[in-house]
């Protein structure tokens, strides 16, 4: 849920039907700093603070406020990404989670400073290639989604470090895969992956490796250059013994789960 401790509080103009019930609801939030409205009618606003917050500094738009704040649009019936979010530049986490969000459009690349998203369970089918333009992101979750492919820029998110795939359809990654080149964490189980690209052994700061359940039945030979892998999960894939045994080999410094 949103923090109520040194937070800035968002209202979206698809929200403009429950101001009301919004403003009356408000002041529960005694420790509110900063209050910003995105693609509201001028006016339909006060523009001074309410006297039951006294905490409160500015009512103004939200692309003035430098305080960092979550962002929990999970289950609001979001049928797309909102417009405008890219404005918010003390956004630190954004969820939307729970959502069915179809094709993530190109608003996402507005994103570019966000360090953490969540995605995940949002009915997603596919991404728009101005993903690439999240230069800032960290962590990003796109869990429990119906994603088939990924675009090949995903490659070009170069601080990703956490990367959630659980529960999908993917049959393959892109061969840009290997250009995530600060990615510690890749969860892909219960996909449909029959193969792993081989730039994936170029993800040298790769730590943990999630594979249960898809359709592998080998993996590139080039394996063993993942130095820093600490745990390989193969669990659920159609992998003969004498390809576990290589894998095992290849990586004498891994936990190896299969």
């Amino acid at each position: 849920m949103l923090p109520i401790l040194n937070v800035a509080l968002v209202i979206f103009q698809a929200y403009i039907t429950r101001i009301f019930r919004f403003a009356r609801g408000v002041i529960m939030f005694r420790n509110l700093v900063a209050l910003g409205m995105i693609g509201l009618v001028s006016g339909c606003f006060p523009q001074k603070a309410p006297e039951q917050l006294p905490m409160i500094r500015s009512v103004d738009e939200a692309r003035k406020t430098q305080e960092r704040f979550h962002l929990d649009l999970s289950g609001t019936g979001l049928s797309a990404v909102p417009d405008g979010l890219g404005v918010l530049n003390g956004m630190a986490r954004l969820s939307l989670r729970g959502n069915t969000l179809g094709v993530v459009g190109e608003s996402i690349g507005e994103l570019n400073a966000l360090p953490w998203m969540d995605l995940g369970q949002a009915g997603i089918t596919g991404i728009s290639p101005s993903l690439e333009r999240m230069e800032a992101l960290q962590t990003l979750y796109l869990s429990d989604n119906a994603l088939t492919e990924l675009p090949p820029t995903i490659g070009r998110l170069a601080a990703l470090r956490y990367l959630n795939l659980d529960r999908n359809r993917l049959g393959s990654l892109p061969d840009t895969f290997g250009d995530l080149k600060s990615l510690r964490w890749l969860r892909l189980n219960n996909n449909a992956l029959e193969t792993l690209p081989p730039s994936v052994t170029q993800l040298q700061t790769l730590e943990r490796l999630y594979l249960r359940q898809n359709r592998l039945t080998a993996l590139p030979s080039e394996i063993g250059n993942l130095k820093q892998l600490k745990h390989l999960l193969l669990t659920g894939n159609p992998i003969p013994p004498e390809e576990l045994e290589r894998i095992k080999t290849a990586l004498p410094h891994c936990d190896v789960e299969f």
